[in-house]
C-alpha cells in the first residue's frame, strides 16, 4: 500500500513527560552541568568520536564481535545486520545505541521510535563525520517487569488492551527466562484480528507475526518461544533494510565481558551511591526531580537463581548478602565468574559496562533514561570514562485521516491536544452551544454574593451579629454553584451525545487510556491500517536534530475508510 506522510512539531508540556526532559530538549543550557556532551551539536559528536579513538580498549572489538555474530544469527538477522557487526571489527568505527526491555510483539510504539532514532542518527552521523557508525539495540531482557512486557494496546473507537497468558511464570522472573507455548502467542494474534478494523484472515501483519512465531518455534519439540528472543527477531525483521544489531545482556559471552566491573562496583559502591544521591539533590535544587533513589547498602548488580534475580547487599561486617546466604568478596566474584549468566546489572552499572565494552558515541534515551543519566555523571568520572552523548529519542503521535476529519468536524484545532479529555469536552461543548455557560454561572454567583453582602451590611448596621451565618451561606453557595455546573455539563453531554462520542474516539486514538499514544499503542495496529509500509513512513518522517514531539499524518485512507 503506497502512503505518503506530512509532519509537524507540536509544543505543549504534556508531550514531554516531565520538566527535565522538556528542558533537556529545548533549554539544554539549564542542564549542561549534568552531562558531558551537548546533544544539539554535531561538533560534540565529533569530539566524542575522537575521544573514543584515544581511550577505547580495542581488545573488546575482537572479543565482542563473535558474541554478537552468534547471537544475531540465532535470532534470524539479515545480511545488513551481519555486515554491520563486521564493521565493528574496524578500528575507528563507533556505536550508537539505545535499549528497552522486550515487549509483546515490540510493545508500545515508543520502542519503534527509539529504534528509528538509532538508525537515522547513525546514518546522519556517519554521513557527516566520515566515521563508520554501527546502530545497536540493547534488549534489556535481564529486567523482570513482566506486567509491562505481556500486553499490547490497540487504539480505536475505544482503547483495547490484549494481555498474553503468562500463567505459570513466577513473579520476579527475568524476561530472558520467560518461555511460553506458541499457542499463547497465537491467541493474541487472533484477538488482534478482532480489534484491528478492516482486517481479516491472511492479512499482511498476521502473516508477518505468524512467520515470526514459526521461525522461533522451528526445531523445538515443545514449541515453546522465548518472549525476549521473539521481540529481538521481530525487531530484526521489521528493520532488516537498515540492519540494527541486537545486544542481549542475558548472553553468557556478553556477561563475561562485563565481569571486571563487578569487582569495581563492590569496592566503590558507597562512593557510587553518594554520587548518585548528590546529583539527585542538585537536580531537585534546580527545580527538577531525582529519577534514582539508590539503596545505600545494595550493590549495582543482581544474582539470579532459577531465573529470578535477587539483590546483593552489604552488611555491617562487610559480608555480601544474597537471600539468606553470606559471601566474602572473593566467593561472590567466584560464583559470578562460574555462572556469568546469573548476573544482571542495574541502571547505574549497565551503562558503564555498555560504554566500556562497546565504543559508544551516543545513547538514545527517553525521558526516564535521561533522568537516570543526569545523576550518573559522577559515577562515570569515578570510573574514569566519559558519558557518551545522551540523545533524546523521537517522540511522536500518529494522527490518522479519520481523526483529522473528526477534529475538523467539531471545529477545533491543535489546541485540543493540550487539554485533558474532560477539559476538552467542556471547552468544545461550550463553544458548540454559542453561549458561555461559565459566564452565566459567574454572573449568578456574583449576583447572589452581592445580595448576601448587602444583607449582611444592613443587619450589622442594626447591631446584630450574624457573621458566622453569612459565612456558612457563602460556603453552601459555593457548593451549590459547583453542583449546578456539573448538572449543566451533564445535561449538555446528554444533549450532544454524538459530539461527546466523537471526542471520545479522538482521545482513544491520540491519548489511549489517558496517556500519550506512544506509551500504549502497538505498531501492528498501524500495520493493519496502512500495511507494513508504515515502518518506512515513520522512518522517513524523522529528521535527526529536529526538536520536538512530532505529529505524523499518514496520507491516504486506512483499510476501513471509504
Amino acid at each position: 500500500m503506497d502512503h505518503g506522510f506530512v509532519t509537524e512539531v507540536i509544543p505543549g508540556d504534556r508531550f514531554y513527560y516531565n520538566r527535565l526532559f522538556h528542558d533537556y530538549i529545548f533549554a539544554y543550557s539549564r542542564l549542561k552541568g549534568f552531562f558531558h556532551y551537548d546533544h544539539r551539536s554535531l561538533e560534540a559528536f565529533k569530539e566524542r568520536i575522537h575521544k573514543i579513538g584515544m581511550t577505547y580498549d580495542q581488545g573488546y572489538r575482537s572479543a565482542s564481535v563473535p558474541v554478537l555474530e552468534q547471537m544475531n544469527r540465532r535470532l534470524g538477522a539479515g545480511e545488513k545486520t551481519m555486515e554491520n557487526i563486521s564493521g565493528l571489527r574496524k578500528k575507528g568505527s563507533v556505536v550508537i545505541i539505545g535499549g528497552q526491555q522486550p515487549g509483546l510483539f515490540t510493545g508500545p510504539i515508543f520502542i519503534i521510535y527509539k529504534i528509528i532514532t538509532i538508525l537515522k542518527l547513525s546514518r546522519f552521523i556517519q554521513e557527516n563525520t566520515g566515521t563508520e557508525v554501527i546502530p545497536c539495540f540493547w534488549n534489556a531482557s535481564d529486567d523482570s517487569s513482566l506486567g509491562q512486557a505481556d500486553r499490547l494496546g490497540l487504539p480505536g473507537g475505544t482503547f483495547d488492551e490484549i494481555v498474553l497468558d503468562t500463567s505459570g511464570i513466577s513473579q520476579g522472573t527475568r524476561l530472558s527466562h520467560v518461555r511460553l507455548d506458541i499457542s499463547r502467542y497465537e491467541d493474541v494474534v487472533k484477538k488482534m484480528g478482532i480489534f484491528i478494523p478492516g482486517t481479516g484472515a491472511g492479512e499482511e501483519w498476521e502473516r508477518f507475526l505468524q512467520g515470526s512465531l514459526d521461525f522461533m518455534a522451528a526445531g523445538k519439540d515443545n514449541k515453546s518461544i522465548s518472549l525476549a528472543d521473539l521481540f529481538s527477531h521481530i525487531v530484526l525483521k521489521l528493520f532488516s533494510e537498515w540492519g540494527p544489531v541486537i545486544i542481549d545482556p542475558s548472553d553468557a559471552g556478553l556477561k563475561k565481558l562485563g565481569l571486571s566491573l563487578l569487582e569495581w562496583d563492590m569496592k566503590n559502591h558507597a562512593r557510587i551511591k553518594k554520587s548518585i544521591r548528590e546529583k539527585g539533590k542538585s537536580l531537585i535544587e534546580a527545580g527538577y526531580h531525582a529519577q534514582l533513589e539508590p539503596n545505600r547498602d545494595a550493590l549495582d548488580f543482581f544474582i539470579g537463581r532459577e531465573g529470578v534475580r535477587s539483590r546483593v547487599s552489604v552488611d555491617t561486617g562487610g559480608k555480601y548478602v544474597l537471600g539468606k546466604d553470606k559471601y566474602s568478596a572473593e566467593d561472590l566474584l567466584q560464583m559470578a565468574g562460574s555462572e556469568p549468566s546469573s548476573v544482571s546489572w542495574n541502571v547505574a552499572l549497565r551503562p558503564l559496562i555498555q560504554d566500556t565494552v562497546f565504543p559508544v558515541a551516543a545513547t538514545v534515551c527517553g525521558p526516564g533514561e535521561t533522568g537516570y543519566f543526569a545523576q550518573l555523571g559522577g559515577v562515570y568520572r569515578l570510573k574514569g570514562i566519559d558519558m557518551p552523548v545522551i540523545y533524546p529519542r523521537l517522540s511522536a503521535t500518529i494522527v490518522e485521516e479519520k481523526i483529522c476529519r473528526y477534529v475538523k468536524d467539531i471545529k477545533t484545532g491543535k489546541d485540543l491536544l493540550a487539554l485533558d479529555r474532560e477539559d476538552a469536552v467542556k471547552k468544545i461543548l461550550k463553544d458548540s452551544q454559542g453561549r458561555d455557560l461559565e459566564s452565566i454561572i459567574e454572573d449568578l454567583e456574583k449576583g447572589i454574593g452581592s445580595s448576601i453582602e448587602d444583607a449582611r451590611d444592613r443587619i450589622e448596621k442594626k447591631g446584630l451579629d450574624a457573621l458566622s451565618s453569612f459565612d456558612r451561606i457563602r460556603r453552601n453557595l459555593g457548593k451549590e454553584i459547583k453542583v449546578l455546573s456539573q448538572k449543566l455539563l451533564s445535561a449538555l453531554k446528554k444533549q450532544n451525545q454524538l459530539l461527546v462520542k466523537t471526542i471520545d474516539i479522538i482521545y482513544a486514538h491520540l491519548f489511549p487510556d489517558g496517556m500519550l499514544q506512544e506509551r500504549k499503542a502497538n505498531i501492528f495496529y498501524y500495520t493493519g491500517r496502512y500495511g507494513m509500509d508504515i515502518i518506512n513512513i515513520l522512518y522517513e518522517s524523522y529528521v535527526p536534530f529536529k526538536k520536538g514531539h512530532l505529529l505524523i499524518y499518514p496520507q491516504g485512507k486506512g483499510k476501513d475508510e471509504k
